[in-house]
This record gives structure tokens, sequence and C-alpha cells, in this order.
């Protein structure tokens, strides 16, 4: 009976001659140069990410300054929506 490939081995042999060619290219083994290769994608996420914190913080920083951003009490609310008894 001859064997069906599933995507999964497709997947995994795709995934170990990348290993294989980056360990060639490094001198490495491949779990070392999977590791580092994980490592170093794993790092540019959290840079990317945190990049995406510090500007949203520093665009809401930007912006606090021309809008009112205390608690709007219920008086107010009431005037805002027309329910003023």
């Amino acid at each position: 009976m001859a064997h069906i490939m599933d995507a999964d081995d497709i997947d995994a042999k795709a995934i170990d001659t990348l290993a294989e060619d980056l360990a060639k290219l490094t001198g490495e083994t491949k779990a070392q140069a999977t590791a580092k290769a994980l490592a170093d994608r794993l790092a540019r996420e959290r840079a990317a990410r945190n990049d995406l914190t510090e500007r949203l913080a520093a665009l809401t920083a930007r912006l606090r300054v021309n809008y009112d951003t205390r608690p709007v009490t219920k008086a107010e609310w009431d005037w805002a929506s027309g329910d003023e008894d």
C-alpha cells in the first residue's frame, strides 16, 4: 500500500530542508540554527510590538493635551444626553 503524504509531512520536510540549509551556511547544527532563528524572529516580533506600544503611548500623550479627559459627571452626562430633570 502506498503512503499518502499529508500537509504535515510536506511541512516537516520543508522545515527540515530550511534547517539543513541554514546549518550548512552557519556551521551550526540544525538544532542550533533552528533555535537561533526562532530566537531572532521572536526578538524582532517583540520589538515590533513594543515599538507599536511606544508609538501609541506617544500619540495618546500628544492628543490628550487637546481634550478634556477627566471623568464625566452625572450632571454632564445627563445634559449631553438630554436627560436633564
